[in-house]
Parts: structure tokens; sequence; C-alpha cells
């Protein structure tokens, strides 16, 4: 991918200082918008992980609540970490860590909306404050926020994972492929998925013939183990997981927005902004 002179010196201007600081008041302004609560939802498993971590004599029974999970990421280890080489308290550490990864996801998608817009600074902007404003939305049919409202690996994973992208847009592979590997360390399923959009981003840029193939890979059939009776009841009490017990309002979620970025593809290649044109049609994949 090329761009003229030009254009080549809008990118290499893409961050200054004075970003660093816009960006640092719309993360502030994202937290007190969407609100902080540390100790809900997923919470209840990962607090009392990391407080294990630090102090291993708590929770001397029923610790398989949270252990079978939380044992599954460096997560606690990483909180556990940061509040002994910081000596504040966990909360304190909890929070700090809540609006730094904010901030990159925020960061990540600025420079990500400069390699889209090369000469619309603008535009890079108006994609972080939509992204700002929308941050608790539920995601159709998953019962999950673009980003959580305290800090958990989905945290992590969701700005690496943006990182990640960035720097596929730049065809910067070794260090895209070493992130999504360190990514898998914190949260392994949200590596799964920015696995698989990396594939549909390659295959976007690659003739119509590799396309099944690189489809062919994505299919999840023969992954997953026999469900049992238990687990199915379990499953049966989440709707969101089932297709066919959908409110009309989370079809509307999964289909609108194929037409979407099928629309903005289109006003992309119109607009010769490649590097949008081809994460557009990745999405759509």
């Amino acid at each position: 991918m090329s761009f003229p002179a030009e254009t080549r010196a809008v990118v290499a201007r893409t961050y200054t200082p004075l970003d660093a600081l816009k960006l640092l008041v719309v993360t502030v302004a994202a937290v007190v918008v969407h609100g902080y609560h540390p100790m809900v939802e997923d919470a209840a498993i990962y607090v009392p992980g990391i407080k294990r971590t630090l102090q291993p004599g708590l929770y001397p029974q029923y610790a398989e609540f949270f252990a079978s999970h939380a044992g599954l990421t460096q997560f606690p280890r990483i909180m556990a970490g940061s509040t002994r080489l910081s000596g504040l308290p966990l909360e304190w550490v909890l929070l700090g860590w809540h609006f730094l990864t904010i901030f990159a996801l925020l960061a990540f998608a600025f420079l990500l909306g400069r390699r889209c817009f090369p000469a619309m600074r603008s535009a890079a902007w108006g994609g972080v404050l939509l992204l700002a404003s929308l941050l608790t939305l539920p995601v159709a049919g998953t019962a999950l926020y673009i980003v959580d409202e305290y800090v958990n690996p989905r945290s992590f994973s969701t700005a690496a994972v943006l990182l990640a992208v960035l720097l596929m847009v730049q065809r910067r592979w070794l260090i895209a492929s070493a992130v999504l590997l360190l990514t898998a360390a914190v949260h392994p399923l949200m590596t799964v998925f920015g696995f698989a959009f990396a594939l549909c981003w390659w295959a976007t840029g690659q003739k119509l013939g590799r396309l099944g193939p690189t489809l062919a890979m994505l299919s999840p059939l023969g992954m997953f183990p026999p469900v049992t009776g238990a687990y199915r009841e379990a499953l049966q009490a989440h709707a969101y997981f089932f297709l066919a017990r959908w409110e009309w309002y989370e079809w509307l979620g999964l289909i609108a927005p194929v037409f979407l970025f099928w629309w903005f593809s289109a006003i992309a290649r119109r607009k010769n902004l490649p590097a949008l044109a081809q994460l557009c049609r990745a999405c759509i994949l």
C-alpha cells in the first residue's frame, strides 16, 4: 500500500503531545459518564483471584468458584504484581488500570483513525469520541459491553487486539503476531476472535480463490466437546446464546452492521481510502 508523499508526511505527524492530553481528557470524561463499579459482575471471579494471589491463605474453602476461571489468565498475577510494586491499595490499582486500559483503547483507535483517514484528523477524533461515548453499549447477542465498568482481562484484550489490527494495517506482521500471543496470556478466547479477524482482514486483500480455505479455517465445527445435561440446563437460562430466541433489536444489531460496513466500504473506495475499505470488508466477513 503506497500513499503520495504529502499523505505520508501527514501520517508521520499523527500523534502529538497535545493529542495525548486530549485523549486523557476524553478518557476521564468516558469514565465519569459510564461510571466505575469495581466489584460487580465478573469482578466476583477476578477480584478474589487477585486477593488470593496477594494472600494465598485467603478463601480456604470453595475457592474453585473463582479459581477455575481466574486460573486461565495471568490477569490476577498482573494486578497482584502491580499492587506489590506500587505499594498502593488494591482498589487504587484497579482504578488506575481501568483508566490506563481505556486510554490505550482510545489512543489505538485514534492512530487507526489516522491511518484510515490520512488527511482528515477530524475524522480520527470523531471515531475516538464515538467509541468513548459507546463504551457500555451492549454488543448484540453477547451480553457484553464494548468496555466494562471495571477492569478485567477483556479490558486488556480489547485494547491489545485493536493494537494488533493497527499493526496489521501498517503491515507489521511480526509485531502484530507477538501482540496477539501476549494477549492470549490474559484472555485466550478474545485472542481467538482477534486472530479470526486478522485472517478475515488478510483474506480481503487476496484473490477470491483463496477466500474459501481461509473462511474454512474459521469454522468452529468439531472444536467443542459434547454438552452435558447440567451444562445444557445452564445454557437455557441465557437466551442470548440462541439465535431463535433473540429479540428483534438483537437481530438488527446483527444484520444492520453488515450493510453499514458495505456502504462505508463503497464510500472508502470512492474517496480512495484503501485502509478503511479493507477494514470494512474484513468486518463484513
